[in-house]
Protein backbone atom coordinates (compact mmCIF):
# COMPACT_ATOMS: atom_id res chain seq x y z
CA UNK A 1 0.00 0.00 0.00
CA UNK A 2 1.33 3.40 -1.24
CA UNK A 3 2.19 5.27 1.76
CA UNK A 4 0.20 8.68 2.04
CA UNK A 5 2.18 11.87 1.37
CA UNK A 6 0.15 14.84 1.00
CA UNK A 7 -3.08 16.21 2.79
CA UNK A 8 -6.23 15.58 1.87
CA UNK A 9 -6.86 19.21 0.78
CA UNK A 10 -3.98 18.87 -1.69
CA UNK A 11 -4.96 15.86 -3.05
CA UNK A 12 -8.48 17.06 -3.44
CA UNK A 13 -6.88 19.86 -5.42
CA UNK A 14 -4.75 17.88 -7.30
CA UNK A 15 -1.86 20.44 -5.70
CA UNK A 16 1.84 19.47 -4.68
CA UNK A 17 1.84 19.01 -0.65
CA UNK A 18 4.72 21.44 -0.23
CA UNK A 19 5.64 21.69 3.56
CA UNK A 20 5.83 24.65 5.48
CA UNK A 21 8.10 26.19 7.61
CA UNK A 22 6.45 24.61 11.23
CA UNK A 23 6.53 21.22 9.69
CA UNK A 24 2.84 20.08 10.83
CA UNK A 25 1.05 22.09 7.53
CA UNK A 26 1.31 22.42 4.27
CA UNK A 27 1.85 25.58 2.38
CA UNK A 28 -1.56 25.64 1.02
CA UNK A 29 -3.24 24.83 4.24
CA UNK A 30 -1.06 27.34 6.05
CA UNK A 31 -2.03 30.24 3.24
CA UNK A 32 -6.10 29.45 3.08
CA UNK A 33 -5.99 28.94 7.18
CA UNK A 34 -7.08 25.38 6.70
CA UNK A 35 -6.80 22.04 9.36
CA UNK A 36 -4.07 19.94 7.91
CA UNK A 37 -4.04 16.28 8.02
CA UNK A 38 -0.66 16.23 6.41
CA UNK A 39 1.70 13.24 7.73
CA UNK A 40 3.67 14.96 10.91
CA UNK A 41 6.99 14.01 10.47
CA UNK A 42 9.59 16.33 11.43
CA UNK A 43 10.52 18.99 9.08
CA UNK A 44 13.33 20.89 8.65
CA UNK A 45 13.46 24.13 7.60
CA UNK A 46 15.83 26.82 7.05
CA UNK A 47 13.92 29.75 7.32
CA UNK A 48 12.63 29.42 11.12
CA UNK A 49 14.65 28.68 13.78
CA UNK A 50 14.39 25.92 15.69
CA UNK A 51 12.42 25.49 18.85
CA UNK A 52 12.98 28.15 20.67
CA UNK A 53 16.34 27.36 23.59
CA UNK A 54 17.99 29.88 25.68
CA UNK A 55 20.79 30.13 27.66
CA UNK A 56 20.31 29.15 31.13
CA UNK A 57 21.20 32.07 33.61
CA UNK A 58 23.90 32.15 36.10
CA UNK A 59 23.03 29.99 39.44
CA UNK A 60 20.47 32.82 41.13
CA UNK A 61 20.48 30.71 44.76
CA UNK A 62 18.45 31.80 47.74
CA UNK A 63 19.93 34.02 49.99
CA UNK A 64 19.99 33.29 53.82
CA UNK A 65 19.83 35.43 56.80
CA UNK A 66 22.97 35.75 57.43
CA UNK A 67 23.97 37.02 53.69
CA UNK A 68 21.39 39.09 53.81
CA UNK A 69 21.77 40.81 57.07
CA UNK A 70 25.75 41.03 55.55
CA UNK A 71 23.98 43.17 52.12
CA UNK A 72 22.55 45.02 54.47
CA UNK A 73 25.48 46.39 56.83
CA UNK A 74 27.63 46.46 53.33
CA UNK A 75 26.11 49.17 51.62
CA UNK A 76 25.37 51.11 55.59
CA UNK A 77 29.15 51.28 55.86
CA UNK A 78 30.43 51.85 52.43
CA UNK A 79 30.25 55.10 51.35
CA UNK A 80 31.99 54.31 48.21
CA UNK A 81 29.62 51.47 47.50
CA UNK A 82 27.06 53.45 47.91
CA UNK A 83 27.93 56.41 45.56
CA UNK A 84 28.34 53.49 43.11
CA UNK A 85 25.04 52.17 43.31
CA UNK A 86 23.38 55.67 42.67
CA UNK A 87 25.37 56.59 39.99
CA UNK A 88 24.57 53.11 38.38
CA UNK A 89 20.80 54.11 38.98
CA UNK A 90 20.51 57.52 37.11
CA UNK A 91 22.40 56.17 34.19
CA UNK A 92 20.84 52.89 33.77
CA UNK A 93 17.13 53.55 34.90
CA UNK A 94 16.33 57.12 35.67
CA UNK A 95 14.62 59.55 33.00
CA UNK A 96 13.61 56.25 30.86
CA UNK A 97 11.31 54.36 33.35
CA UNK A 98 10.30 56.98 35.28
CA UNK A 99 11.30 60.68 36.22
CA UNK A 100 11.47 61.32 40.07
CA UNK A 101 14.24 62.86 41.33
CA UNK A 102 16.73 66.08 40.62
CA UNK A 103 20.51 63.95 40.05
CA UNK A 104 22.64 66.64 41.39
CA UNK A 105 20.62 67.23 44.26
CA UNK A 106 19.70 64.17 45.42
CA UNK A 107 23.31 63.05 45.46
CA UNK A 108 24.11 66.38 47.13
CA UNK A 109 21.45 65.40 49.68
CA UNK A 110 22.32 61.76 50.08
CA UNK A 111 25.60 63.22 50.86
CA UNK A 112 24.21 65.00 53.64
CA UNK A 113 22.17 62.16 54.76
CA UNK A 114 18.90 63.93 54.03
CA UNK A 115 17.71 61.48 51.46
CA UNK A 116 15.63 59.13 53.69
CA UNK A 117 16.21 55.20 54.45
CA UNK A 118 13.44 53.95 52.10
CA UNK A 119 14.38 55.49 48.84
CA UNK A 120 18.26 55.22 49.30
CA UNK A 121 17.36 51.17 49.75
CA UNK A 122 14.91 50.96 46.41
CA UNK A 123 17.77 52.74 44.39
CA UNK A 124 19.79 50.00 45.64
CA UNK A 125 17.50 47.37 44.87
CA UNK A 126 17.22 48.61 41.43
CA UNK A 127 21.09 48.87 40.98
CA UNK A 128 22.73 46.42 42.35
CA UNK A 129 21.69 44.03 40.13
CA UNK A 130 24.42 45.95 37.48
CA UNK A 131 27.05 45.84 39.83
CA UNK A 132 30.22 44.40 39.39
CA UNK A 133 31.34 45.30 43.24
CA UNK A 134 33.61 42.50 44.75
CA UNK A 135 31.88 43.81 47.66
CA UNK A 136 28.37 42.11 46.64
CA UNK A 137 29.44 39.45 44.52
CA UNK A 138 29.16 36.86 46.85
CA UNK A 139 24.91 37.49 46.40
CA UNK A 140 23.84 36.63 43.06
CA UNK A 141 22.47 39.47 40.67
CA UNK A 142 18.70 38.02 40.64
CA UNK A 143 19.11 38.14 44.69
CA UNK A 144 20.14 41.27 45.43
CA UNK A 145 16.77 43.49 45.21
CA UNK A 146 14.77 41.57 47.13
CA UNK A 147 17.17 42.17 49.79
CA UNK A 148 17.26 45.83 49.61
CA UNK A 149 13.79 46.17 48.52
CA UNK A 150 12.62 44.26 51.83
CA UNK A 151 15.18 46.89 53.81
CA UNK A 152 13.27 49.91 51.72
CA UNK A 153 9.84 48.62 52.74
CA UNK A 154 10.03 48.28 56.03
CA UNK A 155 11.80 51.66 56.45
CA UNK A 156 8.61 53.36 54.23
CA UNK A 157 6.14 51.47 56.57
CA UNK A 158 8.03 53.56 59.31
CA UNK A 159 7.63 56.62 58.21
CA UNK A 160 6.89 59.44 60.75
CA UNK A 161 5.71 61.97 57.43
CA UNK A 162 2.95 59.84 56.22
CA UNK A 163 2.03 62.56 53.09
CA UNK A 164 4.85 63.92 51.05
CA UNK A 165 6.48 64.39 48.13
CA UNK A 166 9.21 62.37 49.60
CA UNK A 167 6.99 59.82 50.16
CA UNK A 168 4.76 59.96 47.16
CA UNK A 169 9.00 59.24 45.52
CA UNK A 170 8.89 56.55 47.60
CA UNK A 171 5.28 54.82 46.88
CA UNK A 172 6.32 55.27 42.84
CA UNK A 173 9.88 53.46 42.90
CA UNK A 174 8.85 50.96 45.58
CA UNK A 175 6.31 49.97 43.20
CA UNK A 176 8.38 49.21 40.47
CA UNK A 177 11.12 47.54 42.34
CA UNK A 178 8.05 45.32 43.91
CA UNK A 179 6.91 45.21 40.16
CA UNK A 180 10.52 43.89 39.15
CA UNK A 181 10.56 41.42 42.23
CA UNK A 182 7.13 39.25 41.35
CA UNK A 183 5.56 40.93 44.21
CA UNK A 184 2.09 41.81 42.43
CA UNK A 185 -0.07 42.70 45.50
CA UNK A 186 2.69 45.20 46.97
CA UNK A 187 3.15 46.70 43.52
CA UNK A 188 -0.83 47.02 43.07
CA UNK A 189 -1.15 49.12 46.77
CA UNK A 190 1.98 51.17 46.02
CA UNK A 191 0.24 51.97 42.82
CA UNK A 192 -2.99 52.76 44.24
CA UNK A 193 -1.13 54.98 47.59
CA UNK A 194 0.49 56.93 44.85
CA UNK A 195 -2.61 58.05 42.92
CA UNK A 196 -4.31 58.89 46.55
CA UNK A 197 -1.02 61.06 47.45
CA UNK A 198 -1.17 62.58 44.32
CA UNK A 199 -4.68 63.87 45.06
CA UNK A 200 -4.04 64.72 48.60
CA UNK A 201 -1.08 67.02 47.81
CA UNK A 202 -3.36 68.61 45.44
CA UNK A 203 -0.70 68.11 42.21
CA UNK A 204 0.00 69.57 39.98
CA UNK A 205 -2.35 72.64 41.18
CA UNK A 206 -0.91 73.35 44.42
CA UNK A 207 3.09 73.46 43.30
CA UNK A 208 6.34 74.83 45.78
CA UNK A 209 7.27 78.44 44.90
CA UNK A 210 10.82 76.82 44.94
CA UNK A 211 11.52 76.40 41.17
CA UNK A 212 13.52 73.23 41.33
CA UNK A 213 11.05 71.71 43.69
CA UNK A 214 8.18 72.85 41.41
CA UNK A 215 9.67 70.92 38.24
CA UNK A 216 10.30 67.88 40.37
CA UNK A 217 6.38 68.14 41.78
CA UNK A 218 5.19 68.83 38.48
CA UNK A 219 7.03 65.01 36.74
CA UNK A 220 5.57 62.97 39.85
CA UNK A 221 2.35 64.10 38.90
CA UNK A 222 2.63 63.09 35.37
CA UNK A 223 4.87 60.29 36.25
CA UNK A 224 1.72 59.08 38.79
CA UNK A 225 -0.68 59.74 35.73
CA UNK A 226 1.11 57.31 33.72
CA UNK A 227 0.77 55.11 36.20
CA UNK A 228 -2.52 55.06 36.63
CA UNK A 229 -3.29 55.29 33.11
CA UNK A 230 -1.41 51.74 32.30
CA UNK A 231 -3.14 50.05 35.58
CA UNK A 232 -6.67 51.28 35.32
CA UNK A 233 -7.33 50.12 31.66
CA UNK A 234 -5.72 46.58 32.72
CA UNK A 235 -7.66 46.14 35.50
CA UNK A 236 -10.56 47.39 33.54
CA UNK A 237 -11.27 50.36 36.41
CA UNK A 238 -11.91 54.01 36.26
CA UNK A 239 -9.00 55.92 35.92
CA UNK A 240 -8.46 58.72 38.31
CA UNK A 241 -6.32 61.24 37.63
CA UNK A 242 -6.87 64.35 34.10
CA UNK A 243 -4.91 64.60 31.32
CA UNK A 244 -5.64 68.24 31.50
CA UNK A 245 -4.12 70.61 28.62
CA UNK A 246 -3.74 73.42 31.47
CA UNK A 247 -1.30 71.35 33.61
CA UNK A 248 2.40 72.11 33.50
CA UNK A 249 4.36 69.44 31.38
CA UNK A 250 7.43 68.47 32.04
CA UNK A 251 10.26 70.62 30.84
CA UNK A 252 13.23 69.48 28.50
CA UNK A 253 15.51 67.36 30.35
CA UNK A 254 18.51 69.19 29.93
CA UNK A 255 17.18 72.32 31.32
CA UNK A 256 15.91 70.15 34.44
CA UNK A 257 19.50 68.93 35.55
CA UNK A 258 20.73 72.51 34.84
CA UNK A 259 18.73 73.48 37.33
CA UNK A 260 18.34 75.50 39.61
CA UNK A 261 20.97 77.38 37.91
CA UNK A 262 19.98 77.03 34.14
CA UNK A 263 19.74 80.39 32.54
CA UNK A 264 16.12 80.14 31.26
CA UNK A 265 13.29 82.88 32.78
CA UNK A 266 10.12 81.71 34.22
CA UNK A 267 8.25 82.51 30.30
CA UNK A 268 11.19 80.20 28.57
CA UNK A 269 10.83 77.32 31.58
CA UNK A 270 6.40 77.29 30.53
CA UNK A 271 7.27 77.15 26.53
CA UNK A 272 9.99 76.36 24.84
CA UNK A 273 11.72 73.88 26.90
CA UNK A 274 8.61 71.98 27.99
CA UNK A 275 7.39 71.61 24.05
CA UNK A 276 10.43 69.44 23.50
CA UNK A 277 10.89 67.87 26.47
CA UNK A 278 10.79 63.88 25.53
CA UNK A 279 8.77 62.91 28.07
CA UNK A 280 6.28 65.82 27.04
CA UNK A 281 5.76 64.27 23.77
CA UNK A 282 5.59 60.55 25.31
CA UNK A 283 2.34 61.61 27.58
CA UNK A 284 -0.17 61.15 24.70
CA UNK A 285 1.47 57.94 23.07
CA UNK A 286 0.72 57.15 26.74
CA UNK A 287 -2.75 57.55 26.25
CA UNK A 288 -2.94 55.93 23.38
CA UNK A 289 -1.66 52.78 24.27
CA UNK A 290 -4.20 52.78 26.54
CA UNK A 291 -7.01 52.97 24.06
CA UNK A 292 -5.31 50.42 21.92
CA UNK A 293 -5.04 47.85 24.80
CA UNK A 294 -8.36 48.87 25.24
CA UNK A 295 -9.29 48.02 22.22
CA UNK A 296 -7.69 45.01 22.01
CA UNK A 297 -10.38 43.56 24.66
CA UNK A 298 -12.75 45.14 23.21
CA UNK A 299 -12.35 42.81 20.14
CA UNK A 300 -12.72 39.92 21.63
CA UNK A 301 -15.78 41.10 24.60
CA UNK A 302 -17.43 43.41 22.41
CA UNK A 303 -17.58 41.48 18.94
CA UNK A 304 -20.65 43.89 17.90
CA UNK A 305 -18.89 46.96 17.61
CA UNK A 306 -16.53 45.54 14.84
CA UNK A 307 -17.58 48.74 12.83
CA UNK A 308 -16.56 51.18 15.88
CA UNK A 309 -13.22 49.12 16.51
CA UNK A 310 -12.69 49.91 12.88
CA UNK A 311 -13.47 53.66 13.46
CA UNK A 312 -11.15 53.56 16.55
CA UNK A 313 -8.10 52.03 14.82
CA UNK A 314 -8.30 54.58 11.90
CA UNK A 315 -8.66 57.24 14.70
CA UNK A 316 -5.80 55.98 16.92
CA UNK A 317 -3.67 55.46 13.46
CA UNK A 318 -4.32 59.25 12.41
CA UNK A 319 -3.13 60.14 15.96
CA UNK A 320 0.11 58.16 15.50
CA UNK A 321 0.96 59.34 11.87
CA UNK A 322 0.47 63.18 12.98
CA UNK A 323 2.45 62.68 16.11
CA UNK A 324 5.28 61.46 13.76
CA UNK A 325 5.10 63.31 11.46
CA UNK A 326 5.09 66.66 13.89
CA UNK A 327 8.00 66.13 15.53
CA UNK A 328 10.77 68.71 15.01
CA UNK A 329 13.25 68.25 13.08
CA UNK A 330 15.89 67.34 16.21
CA UNK A 331 13.84 64.52 17.44
CA UNK A 332 13.20 62.53 14.24
CA UNK A 333 14.75 59.19 14.84
CA UNK A 334 17.67 59.86 12.64
CA UNK A 335 21.25 58.59 13.12
CA UNK A 336 22.25 62.51 13.48
CA UNK A 337 19.88 62.59 16.38
CA UNK A 338 20.66 59.60 18.11
CA UNK A 339 24.50 60.69 17.72
CA UNK A 340 23.92 64.24 19.61
CA UNK A 341 21.47 62.98 21.93
CA UNK A 342 24.26 60.17 23.09
CA UNK A 343 26.74 62.75 23.20
CA UNK A 344 24.72 64.73 25.67
CA UNK A 345 24.01 61.78 27.96
CA UNK A 346 20.19 61.52 26.70
CA UNK A 347 20.68 58.49 24.03
CA UNK A 348 18.43 55.96 26.04
CA UNK A 349 15.96 58.60 27.03
CA UNK A 350 15.64 59.67 23.06
CA UNK A 351 15.19 56.00 22.64
CA UNK A 352 12.27 55.50 25.21
CA UNK A 353 10.52 57.87 23.62
CA UNK A 354 10.44 55.80 19.69
CA UNK A 355 10.03 52.73 21.24
CA UNK A 356 6.95 53.52 23.08
CA UNK A 357 5.91 54.77 19.85
CA UNK A 358 6.39 51.75 17.60
CA UNK A 359 5.26 49.35 20.58
CA UNK A 360 1.96 51.22 20.39
CA UNK A 361 2.06 50.53 16.83
CA UNK A 362 2.38 46.95 16.83
CA UNK A 363 -0.14 46.45 19.38
CA UNK A 364 -2.56 48.83 17.56
CA UNK A 365 -2.41 46.89 14.09
CA UNK A 366 -1.85 43.41 15.39
CA UNK A 367 -4.86 42.13 15.06
CA UNK A 368 -4.93 42.94 11.22
CA UNK A 369 -1.86 40.01 10.95
CA UNK A 370 -4.48 37.31 10.49
CA UNK A 371 -6.18 39.02 7.52
CA UNK A 372 -2.42 38.09 5.96
CA UNK A 373 -3.98 34.78 5.26
CA UNK A 374 -4.97 33.96 1.78
CA UNK A 375 -8.72 33.89 1.45
CA UNK A 376 -10.73 31.78 -0.95
CA UNK A 377 -11.19 33.77 -4.52
CA UNK A 378 -14.75 34.65 -3.67
CA UNK A 379 -14.02 36.31 -0.67
CA UNK A 380 -12.36 40.43 -1.42
CA UNK A 381 -9.58 41.01 -0.27
CA UNK A 382 -9.57 43.75 3.29
CA UNK A 383 -6.95 46.09 1.80
CA UNK A 384 -7.30 48.10 4.50
CA UNK A 385 -6.81 45.49 6.76
CA UNK A 386 -3.95 44.43 4.78
CA UNK A 387 -2.20 47.70 4.96
CA UNK A 388 -2.57 48.05 8.85
CA UNK A 389 -0.74 44.61 8.70
CA UNK A 390 2.01 45.31 7.00
CA UNK A 391 2.04 48.73 9.53
CA UNK A 392 2.06 46.71 12.08
CA UNK A 393 5.67 44.21 11.08
CA UNK A 394 7.00 48.04 10.28
CA UNK A 395 6.81 48.93 13.67
CA UNK A 396 7.80 45.71 15.37
CA UNK A 397 10.53 46.15 12.74
CA UNK A 398 11.77 49.32 13.63
CA UNK A 399 11.63 48.72 17.65
CA UNK A 400 13.53 45.44 17.16
CA UNK A 401 16.40 47.50 15.06
CA UNK A 402 15.99 50.08 17.70
CA UNK A 403 16.71 47.64 20.51
CA UNK A 404 19.56 46.58 18.65
CA UNK A 405 21.04 49.73 18.34
CA UNK A 406 20.82 50.47 22.35
CA UNK A 407 22.67 46.57 22.74
CA UNK A 408 25.08 46.86 20.41
CA UNK A 409 26.18 50.51 20.85
CA UNK A 410 29.53 50.85 23.74
CA UNK A 411 27.85 53.70 25.36
CA UNK A 412 24.13 52.82 25.88
CA UNK A 413 22.06 49.80 26.62
CA UNK A 414 18.31 48.72 26.49
CA UNK A 415 18.26 47.41 30.64
CA UNK A 416 16.49 49.70 32.23
CA UNK A 417 13.54 47.68 32.72
CA UNK A 418 12.21 44.31 32.37
CA UNK A 419 8.90 45.16 30.14
CA UNK A 420 11.40 45.72 27.45
CA UNK A 421 11.05 41.79 27.09
CA UNK A 422 8.06 42.03 27.08
CA UNK A 423 8.14 44.19 23.99
CA UNK A 424 11.21 41.94 22.19
CA UNK A 425 8.80 39.09 22.51
CA UNK A 426 5.22 40.87 20.44
CA UNK A 427 8.11 42.32 17.78
CA UNK A 428 9.50 38.64 17.63
CA UNK A 429 6.48 37.10 17.40
CA UNK A 430 5.19 39.55 14.09
CA UNK A 431 8.69 38.30 12.80
CA UNK A 432 7.46 34.75 13.19
CA UNK A 433 4.72 35.54 11.34
CA UNK A 434 6.67 37.36 8.49
CA UNK A 435 8.79 34.28 8.28
CA UNK A 436 5.77 32.02 8.29
CA UNK A 437 4.32 33.57 5.06
CA UNK A 438 7.28 34.86 3.51
CA UNK A 439 9.37 31.70 3.19
CA UNK A 440 11.54 32.14 0.56
CA UNK A 441 11.32 35.66 0.20
CA UNK A 442 13.89 38.31 1.44
CA UNK A 443 11.41 39.75 4.24
CA UNK A 444 11.83 36.64 5.58
CA UNK A 445 15.47 36.66 5.86
CA UNK A 446 15.03 39.98 7.29
CA UNK A 447 12.69 39.01 10.28
CA UNK A 448 14.95 35.92 10.73
CA UNK A 449 17.55 38.01 11.74
CA UNK A 450 15.85 40.54 13.57
CA UNK A 451 14.53 37.32 15.31
CA UNK A 452 17.69 36.35 15.86
CA UNK A 453 18.76 40.00 17.11
CA UNK A 454 15.53 39.92 19.60
CA UNK A 455 16.95 37.03 20.95
CA UNK A 456 19.79 38.01 22.35
CA UNK A 457 18.74 41.40 23.35
CA UNK A 458 16.22 38.92 25.31
CA UNK A 459 19.50 37.21 26.76
CA UNK A 460 21.05 40.25 27.98
CA UNK A 461 18.29 41.25 29.87
CA UNK A 462 17.69 38.05 31.48
CA UNK A 463 20.91 38.51 33.30
CA UNK A 464 19.75 40.93 35.43
CA UNK A 465 15.77 40.25 35.62
CA UNK A 466 14.14 37.37 36.31
CA UNK A 467 10.65 38.25 35.25
CA UNK A 468 12.71 37.77 31.69
CA UNK A 469 11.65 34.18 32.08
CA UNK A 470 8.24 34.77 31.67
CA UNK A 471 8.56 36.51 28.48
CA UNK A 472 10.55 33.86 27.18
CA UNK A 473 8.59 31.48 28.40
CA UNK A 474 6.06 33.09 26.52
CA UNK A 475 7.66 33.64 23.31
CA UNK A 476 8.20 29.80 23.82
CA UNK A 477 4.56 29.30 24.30
CA UNK A 478 3.50 31.31 21.22
CA UNK A 479 6.09 29.28 18.55
CA UNK A 480 4.60 26.43 19.92
CA UNK A 481 1.62 27.01 19.07
CA UNK A 482 3.27 28.09 15.51
CA UNK A 483 3.96 24.66 14.75
CA UNK A 484 1.11 22.97 15.98
CA UNK A 485 -1.40 25.01 14.47
CA UNK A 486 -2.61 27.40 11.78
CA UNK A 487 -1.38 30.53 11.25
CA UNK A 488 -4.70 32.09 11.09
CA UNK A 489 -5.56 30.32 14.20
CA UNK A 490 -2.47 30.89 15.99
CA UNK A 491 -2.88 34.89 15.35
CA UNK A 492 -6.15 35.26 15.63
CA UNK A 493 -7.21 38.13 18.33
CA UNK A 494 -9.41 35.71 21.07
CA UNK A 495 -8.89 35.66 25.12
CA UNK A 496 -5.77 34.22 24.68
CA UNK A 497 -4.09 36.63 22.12
CA UNK A 498 -5.33 39.54 24.43
CA UNK A 499 -3.77 38.65 27.11
CA UNK A 500 -1.16 37.84 25.77
CA UNK A 501 -0.86 41.32 24.27
CA UNK A 502 -1.98 43.64 26.96
CA UNK A 503 -0.31 41.49 30.04
CA UNK A 504 -0.32 43.24 33.33
CA UNK A 505 3.74 42.47 32.70
CA UNK A 506 3.56 45.75 30.75
CA UNK A 507 2.16 47.55 33.16
CA UNK A 508 5.22 49.82 34.56
CA UNK A 509 5.49 50.54 30.50
CA UNK A 510 8.09 53.24 29.84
Amino acid sequence: MRTVSSCSVCRSRKKRCIPSPTGLACRLCTSKGLQCNAPTATRESPDIPRPLTRIAPSSQSSVSASEREDIIQIVDRDEALRDELIEIYFRVIHYKQHLLFHHSSFVQDQKQARVARYLLFAVFALASRFSSNPALEHVPPWSRGKLFLREAIKSFNERTKLISIESLQGCIILAFAAFVEGDVDQDALLNCQAVRMTQALQLPIVLSSNRLTREIETNLYWQVWMMDCWTSVRSQLPQQLRNDPTYPRPIREEVFDGLPDYGLTEDQLSTDSRATSLWTLILPLTQWHAQAVKLNYDIVHEPALEFRIRNLVRDLARKLDHWVQSLPRTLRNTSENWSSYSDRGYGRPFAVMHIIYHHTGQLLFYQFLNKCIVSDDNVAVDEEALGYAELCKAHATALSKLFWELNAAPDLDCLWSPVNSHLLVIASTIHLHTMLLGTGRPEAADAKKLLEQNFVVLQELQKYWPSTELAFSRLQSFHNACQMSSISKTFNMDQWMVNFLNSTFSHHFA
